[in-house]
């Protein structure tokens, strides 16, 4: 039986990936990816909401809201580093 060839695919290059604290990822072949802006804002009001909740009494009412508030901002800010990632993970295969 004969079967017609295939053509090879072309290799694709490989790139090293270094994630870092001045930028979000590091490249082998030299660019790399700044980190987000939105996320330094975030942990700033981050740091705020932690020090209110340790302001105050634990067990009442503004304890638990404060609480609250921290958890859901927590989500957010964990939002915001998923969908970054996301993006980043769909631009970087676009490219490569």
């Amino acid at each position: 039986i004969e079967t017609p060839s295939q053509p090879m695919r072309e290799p694709i290059e490989a790139v090293g990936v270094d994630q870092g604290i001045k930028s979000l990822v590091t490249l082998s072949n030299g660019q790399f990816i700044p980190n987000i802006k939105p996320l330094q804002a975030a942990l700033g009001r981050l740091r705020q909401l932690s020090r209110s909740l340790i302001r105050k009494q634990q067990g009442t009412g503004s304890y638990q809201a404060a609480k609250t508030k921290l958890g859901r901002f927590h989500s957010q800010v964990a939002n915001i580093r998923k969908d970054y990632s996301h993006k980043v993970n769909y631009l970087a295969g676009q490219n490569f």
